[in-house]
């Protein structure tokens, strides 16, 4: 799979290590994409996967867990209440 060119539009909303520094490598991310539009949840979990490859796959793998949710600007307004 092509790596996905994000743009502006894209928003990456929280990234964090939801285990103690003994345990990293687990994280949760929230990313708000144009992209995600007309594309169902597998779709948007590869996008997000894919963009991430070098630090899930590679040496060091640096990313162990990842907890996603992906949400479209539409989504993200009617959750938030504000923009992109």
């Amino acid at each position: 799979m092509r790596r996905p060119t994000w743009t502006s539009s894209t928003k990456v909303i929280c990234i964090g290590d939801t285990k103690p520094p003994a345990g990293g490598g687990h994280y949760a991310v929230t990313v708000v994409s144009s992209k995600f539009e007309n594309a169902n949840l597998i779709d948007q979990r590869r996008l997000v996967y894919s963009a991430l490859d070098d630090q899930i796959n590679g040496t060091p793998k640096v990313i162990h867990a990842l907890q996603i949710k992906t949400l479209t600007p539409a989504q993200w307004a009617e959750q938030t209440g504000s923009s992109v």
